[in-house]
């Protein structure tokens, strides 16, 4: 018999806010203004096109030991926080002898520190003798369990944009499947190298937005490409049912369902037939009901098109019958391997808190794909059942999770 599997904490480190009160706050308020243009003269030196980021997020001084300073890079940092923001907004005691697992998604990691140790040693300038433990791809999960003391099964899932989705889903199968009754899980990023390398080398693709304000505009007409943010990450706290309700513990959502699927297409485009999204959702949702749908929603041409047909296939194109639809990446841009611990936390913090954010920065619509349920504005006091989450990454890595509200805790 499966066991269930919910949602009991909750460690966003976003430009939005660190901490899940903060993150609340600040998207409630609409304080979007992170946001950043690169100078016109950085521009000039790198040869860049693109004209907007959101630059990583700026860490306070205190906030990580100093060994772990020492031993590792930003994104290891970000992961390490995260992973105590959710665990005390859980109010877990974990006790010394533990196996409680880790399992975090990445897309693509940090590769400042790779690029910088490169730069000093073809300049012959001294190069950073830690440099190792830093870039290793397996150091934030690592590091994880290092600081927190879990001695767990301990892994790095990497599936491009759906990394962080699958690690979540990969924790609530090993929960439900009886192999734990804890899991540290969620998604981290870094993007951010001091000559722009890794902007530079996405540009090749044609993916970001070329707005004139840098805001994306997911399922508009008008959309131009993804914002590329520089740095989040994001953790959750998964727990079997009873034995979250034996301690009474605060119950955000219940994972219900996880299904992921390659579609086999291409390295880095998505299937334009949709088919193999479709039958992923079709088979996660099956005939449920449900409320509302975070969506992949990069704002590129291709990935929106394709989304929103395959999201009115399975909802059909009267409104009135289909759940709310927004795009995280709207707002905070494309985090990258971290955006699906993300919008996994959206959405229990929108089933349990009632809201469902803007589609958009503007809190407007003036061009929407046609017969789309969009979020126009913040909506408070909303109802929400069942939500669903997905993901798309690079390579036709295709995932999504179901959350559900508890009634009988």
């Amino acid at each position: 018999m499966k066991k269930r599997v919910v949602i009991t904490g909750l460690g966003p480190v976003t430009q939005l806010g660190i901490g899940k009160d903060s993150f609340v706050e600040n998207l409630i308020k609409g304080n979007f203004d992170f946001i950043k243009k690169i100078p016109s003269s950085v521009k000039k030196e790198y040869e860049l096109t693109t004209s907007f980021y959101v630059p990583a997020v700026t860490l306070p001084s205190n906030i990580i030991d100093r060994k772990i300073r020492l031993f590792s890079n930003y994104n290891s940092q970000i992961a390490v926080l995260a992973s105590k923001l959710a665990i005390e907004d859980s109010g877990i005691a974990i006790p010394e002898t533990n196996e409680i697992p880790v399992i975090l998604g990445q897309g693509i990691g940090d590769l400042g520190s790779s690029f910088k140790n490169f730069e000093n040693h073809i300049s012959g300038k001294r190069m950073d003798r830690f440099a190792a433990p830093k870039i290793m791809s397996n150091a934030p999960s690592a590091w994880i369990s290092i600081v927190n003391k879990l001695y767990g099964e301990n892994q790095i899932v990497n599936a491009a944009c759906a990394s962080s989705t699958n690690a979540v889903g990969e924790s609530f199968r090993k929960i439900a499947d009886g192999y734990a009754s804890i899991v540290i899980c969620g998604g981290t990023e870094c993007l951010q190298d001091n000559k722009f390398t890794t902007m530079k080398i996405l540009e090749g693709l044609g993916v970001f937005d070329n707005s004139k304000n840098g805001q994306p505009k997911p399922f508009h007409h008008s959309r131009s490409g993804m914002l590329m943010n520089e740095g989040a990450a994001c953790c959750l706290v998964l727990e079997e049912y009873e034995h979250a309700k034996s301690r009474k513990a605060h119950i955000y959502a219940e994972i219900t369902g996880f299904e992921s699927a390659m579609d086999a297409h291409s390295i880095v485009a998505i299937d334009e037939s949709g088919l193999i999204i479709e039958k992923m959702l079709r088979k996660l949702i099956g005939e449920n009901n449900v409320d509302y749908y975070n969506a992949h929603g990069t704002g590129t041409v291709l990935n929106d098109k394709v989304e929103s047909t395959v999201f009115k296939k399975i909802f059909g194109e009267n409104i009135k019958k289909q759940p709310i639809i927004n795009s995280t990446k709207g707002i905070l841009g494309h985090t990258f391997g971290a955006s699906g611990a993300i919008e996994a936390m959206i959405c229990a913090l929108s089933i349990d808190q009632g809201i469902i954010h803007a589609n958009t920065i503007e809190n407007m619509i003036e061009d929407p794909i046609d017969n789309l349920n969009l979020a126009k504005k913040l909506i408070k006091n909303q109802e929400i059942n069942r939500a669903v989450s997905a993901s798309f990454g690079f390579g036709g890595h295709d995932s999504a999770l179901v959350f559900e509200r508890v009634n009988n805790e």
